[in-house]
């Protein structure tokens, strides 16, 4: 295998210039309160967790902001922010195989589809 060229290195860097920085900073605050609240940043780390537990909190946070409750009334920061925070702990945890996976066997055929 030859090397890569220089493109080809900078081709495969994720383009986090793309993410745009308010919902990151929203996020990091709501995940700064969690740290405080749940006793230390990373905490969803030390103890494995279902992923149940944080897909249900997800789609809470999500069904409240589609029913126009922007606001999480205990942290103050927008339930989108939380969304984010969910789908990121979840990826971090199943990254860092503290996840515990309960999910359902999957349907032989795509439920997203009609």
């Amino acid at each position: 295998m030859k090397p890569a060229t220089e493109i080809e290195q900078k081709e495969r860097k994720p383009g986090l210039h793309a993410l745009p920085i308010r919902p990151l900073f929203l996020a990091g605050e709501v995940m700064r309160q969690g740290a405080k609240k749940h006793g230390g940043t990373y905490n969803y780390r030390k103890k494995a967790l279902k992923a149940s537990t944080y897909y249900d909190a997800l789609l809470r946070h999500l069904a409240r902001w589609w029913e126009r409750r922007d606001t999480d009334e205990e942290s103050g920061m927008p339930h989108l922010a939380h969304v984010i925070c969910n789908a990121v702990m979840l990826l971090d945890c199943e990254d860092n195989m503290a996840l515990i996976d309960d999910r359902p066997t999957p349907t032989p055929s795509d439920p997203a589809r009609l």
